[in-house]
């Protein structure tokens, strides 16, 4: 447990810490930048889709990241620690700051006397964040590099603000205003599909170099 404290500890201190910091700080701006207050339903989805969206896939971006220092590298290549506890680990944080992040997201909104249901806009958000964090780390396994990666991600969230449902089905992003929640689930199930099967794939390509 100490080990895994220290892991913990170390990736938030040296590689997490400047994501979190930028997230505050967009928080407590977006009141002003964007306007929270008195909000309809579908003014809040719209809201809550477009640029919440854009932080959920900032704070995935560090799921790889270290992996570009040679420090990591020659920690997982000595089996110091599995590669798999590593991504774990980040993983956890980042599922962490993204719910804790989300949720004040959505308490600023209600804080400010927009309408709408907590519970239904937390979940359904939350499965929009996770299917394009699960795009950014499949795409990480193939290209290994994060930059591109995270492209693939931004350019999805990209195409369907210039498509609709009509076009991308039930992996369509922005359908919130619509309660539907049977793409909202789909987009969560097959996001856990794509992060799963990174960590799986990584993992075994980390463990064969």
């Amino acid at each position: 447990m100490e080990k895994i404290n220290k892991l913990n500890l170390y990736f938030f201190r040296f590689h997490y810490m400047p994501f979190v910091l930028v997230t505050i700080i967009f928080l407590l701006l977006f009141p002003f930048l964007f306007g929270a207050e008195y909000l309809e339903s579908a003014q809040t989805a719209f809201i809550v889709e477009r640029v919440f969206t854009i932080i959920g896939i900032f704070l995935f971006i560090p799921l790889y990241l270290p992996d570009t220092q040679k420090e990591i590298v020659a920690v997982v290549r000595a089996k110091q620690t599995s590669y798999m506890i590593l991504l774990l680990i980040r993983l956890g944080q980042i599922l962490c700051m993204g719910l804790i992040a989300l949720a004040l997201f959505l308490g600023t909104l209600k804080f400010n006397h927009s309408q709408f249901n907590f519970q239904v806009f937390f979940f359904a958000e939350f499965a929009t964040v996770f299917f394009l964090g699960g795009l950014l780390s499949i795409s990480y396994t193939f290209f290994h590099h994060i930059i591109p990666s995270t492209m693939i991600a931004v350019m999805y969230y990209v195409m369907n603000m210039f498509s609709n449902q009509k076009y991308l089905g039930p992996f369509y992003l922005f359908t919130l205003a619509e309660n539907d929640w049977e793409s909202k689930i789909l987009l969560f199930l097959v996001g856990l599909f794509l992060i799963v099967s990174s960590v799986l794939l990584t993992t075994y390509q980390r463990n064969s170099v």
